[in-house]
């Protein structure tokens, strides 16, 4: 409790710093600059707690209290059952629910995503939902800050001509060493991608996934099973012929959007993880002699991409 006291003791004075500063001279400040109506949380992981006392509760109801006067909220998350009922017991529900981890990092990126939708305006549009949101962050992280009339209609308009696939826990989407014919786009939910039974990345909401041997016309890699029930976007190359066609721009927006993240892929996966053996997560290591494998993927997935977009602009598209 005291280490956890000081870290949002100096996380409230660094916000309350940043607010008084007349200019932020660094993203670092910019990012700790509280804004009137959007939401910030502090979450705190009880997953490994053992057991609390009536004078740690007290303090977690005192942190609370300080967050929320600052205009952020505390999410405690995770604790086992037996922490969960002494914390009941003792704070009297003040604390609010205590769910898992997961679900306390989704509501509150949900909560982050309403409140950033923009209020309206001639260039700038409210999000339906999170599955547009989801889309827009596939597409381009700038799209989803100011999302504009003419993207949100472009996403609209892949909902409409994709396949969208409905998922449960433990259904497979695809198997190691099967033809890509397709990719996809998570909309909601969990899902996991391995590689000889080794983890690879939890894929969450946003994340586009099997773009590397699609594009290369190979077999997969990995296999992706879902994890937690949700929906994703099925890519198919007929799609994508489809759109070159009626949606140029679409198309366009589709495959630079698939050549940054081929550019993250190498510097993620091989540069850092080819020397690196972290644990799995939200984007975790792969295992070191996959970086040969990986970096040819990326390799004939560019170079693929690059003659789409090459003939498409060859054709004054």
């Amino acid at each position: 409790a005291p280490q956890l006291s000081h870290a949002v003791a100096k996380l409230l004075s660094a916000r309350e710093a940043a607010a008084a500063a007349a200019e932020p001279s660094t993203e670092h400040t910019m990012a700790m600059t509280p804004a009137a109506g959007r939401p910030w949380f502090v979450i705190v992981d009880l997953r490994h707690v053992l057991g609390v006392d009536f004078g740690t509760v007290e303090e977690l109801v005192k942190l609370r209290a300080a967050i929320e006067r600052a205009g952020g909220a505390l999410r405690c998350a995770a604790p086992p059952k037996h922490v969960a009922a002494a914390i009941e017991r003792s704070a009297r529900g003040t604390l609010g629910r205590m769910l898992g981890f997961d679900e306390t990092l989704r509501e509150c990126e949900e909560s982050v995503l309403r409140a950033h939708a923009p209020a309206g305006g001639a260039a700038a549009v409210a999000l339906a939902g999170v599955v547009e949101a989801s889309l827009l962050l596939a597409l381009s992280p700038h799209l989803i800050r100011q999302p504009s009339a003419d993207s949100v209609s472009m996403v609209r308009t892949l909902l409409q001509m994709g396949e969208r696939w409905r998922v449960v826990g433990g259904q497979q989407i695809w198997t190691q060493t099967e033809f890509a014919s397709f990719y996809v786009i998570v909309l909601s939910g969990e899902h996991e991608l391995r590689r000889d039974g080794h983890l690879i990345e939890i894929a969450v909401p946003g994340a586009m996934l099997g773009f590397l041997q699609t594009l290369a016309r190979g077999t997969r890699q990995t296999s992706l099973t879902c994890t937690s029930a949700g929906e994703m976007l099925v890519v198919s190359a007929g799609l994508h012929a489809r759109l070159r066609k009626e949606q140029p721009r679409l198309e366009r927006l589709l495959s630079d959007a698939m050549l940054t993240r081929l550019a993250d892929e190498y510097r993620h996966w091989i540069l850092h993880h080819a020397a690196r053996a972290d644990g799995p997560s939200r984007g975790s290591a792969a295992e070191p002699g996959q970086a040969v494998d990986l970096s040819l993927s990326v390799k004939r997935s560019a170079q693929r991409l690059v003659q789409l977009r090459d003939s498409a602009e060859q054709a004054d598209v």
